[in-house]
């Protein structure tokens, strides 16, 4: 199979609807993070997200919270 070869539609697709999926789950947690605390923190975010994780049982979504999981992750500053 040819690597340059361009992918199907419905990947694309598909693909865009996983990182739509994965910024409304973020948005999702964070919104309900925020009811019970006034500061929400990407640390809470994370822990947030791991907790989904461990309770998911659809292999589908699972795999969209470790996607999210990673988005947050990236985009964490390291602690000194």
């Amino acid at each position: 199979m040819d690597n340059n070869t361009a992918l199907p539609d419905h990947s694309y697709q598909n693909h865009l609807y996983a990182i739509e999926a994965e910024k409304q789950i973020i948005t999702d947690i964070t919104r309900e993070l925020r009811r019970v605390k006034s500061f929400v923190t990407n640390k809470d975010i994370i822990l947030a997200l791991i907790h989904c994780i461990e309770q998911e049982k659809d292999a589908g979504r699972n795999n969209i919270y470790r996607h999210a999981l990673e988005q947050v992750v990236q985009g964490t500053p390291d602690d000194i």
